[in-house]
């Protein structure tokens, strides 16, 4: 169950084929423009399809659904979101909570810290990758000239993901090539400005996610530089504290 949210609507007809995965079923709630309202939505939406369970990333979601007394699960990666504190303590205290998710260890120290009523019902996952994915993708990488070796880097530019570092680098190798994948087009287009005068740097912008593993299945070398501090989407909130960067497992799992 999720939201009809910009990203999603902007998908192709196709969905499984723009990720490259087999089909499953999948129900998609119209988006109210009030995340509160649709994580509600969708806890309505789940009972009437007889959930038995609920797991998600939604916390009033799983809030509507442990109040209606169907076992819930929460993932986050982050802190609770400023004004939801009242909303997660009493989740937390409800007997249909089942628990909580977090991705790194530091997380669950500061949960515990500012929830105590969650000990022994938090959980800590790390991040995880597939095995590689071949022949979903026709993904080929640019040829750039008197370079013998390709670094890449795929994800998103936000502020602190490092693409800083990779100028500085492609500035000092000129015998190698660095490809960039993905990213927002305000970031690629304000990355490729201060990029010019560098013909070793390439960037390809926002690509279906079936291409990452042709992507990653063609460089030599991937690299994740992040900085001191790292920002997700749109500067709104710092996350280095609690990363557990999934394209790091991504890179192993290609070899890499």
């Amino acid at each position: 169950i999720a939201s009809k949210s910009d990203e999603l609507t902007k998908l192709p007809d196709d969905i499984f084929g723009f990720f490259g995965v087999n089909p499953f079923s999948i129900a998609l709630v119209e988006d109210s423009g009030n995340f509160k309202m649709n994580g509600i939505l969708q806890c309505k939406e789940g009972l009437q399809r007889g959930a038995t369970h609920f797991f998600g990333r939604s916390l009033v979601g799983c809030y509507a659904a442990a109040l209606a007394g169907v076992p819930s699960v929460l993932e986050h990666h982050t802190p609770v979101r400023a004004g939801l504190e009242p909303v997660a303590s009493d989740l937390f205290r409800q007997r249909s909570f089942r628990g909580l998710i977090v991705i790194s260890h530091g997380l669950k120290d500061f949960y515990l810290k500012q929830f105590p009523q969650l000990k022994g019902r938090i959980y800590v996952l790390p991040d995880a990758a597939d095995p590689p994915v071949l022949g979903e993708s026709t993904f080929a990488l640019a040829a750039i000239p008197r370079t013998h070796t390709k670094v890449g880097y795929s994800g998103h530019l936000y502020p602190g993901k490092g693409a800083e570092i990779m100028l500085q680098l492609a500035a000092r190798l000129p015998h190698v090539s660095f490809h960039v994948l993905g990213g927002y087009e305000d970031d690629v287009s304000s990355w490729q400005s201060k990029a010019a005068g560098l013909p070793n740097i390439v960037f390809y912008g926002f690509r279906p996610p079936r291409d990452v593993s042709a992507f990653l299945s063609a460089i030599d070398i991937a690299i994740a530089p992040y900085l001191r501090r790292v920002h997700i989407p749109k500067g709104k909130r710092e996350v280095s504290a609690w990363m557990s960067p999934l394209k790091l497992f991504e890179y192993m799992a290609h070899g890499l």
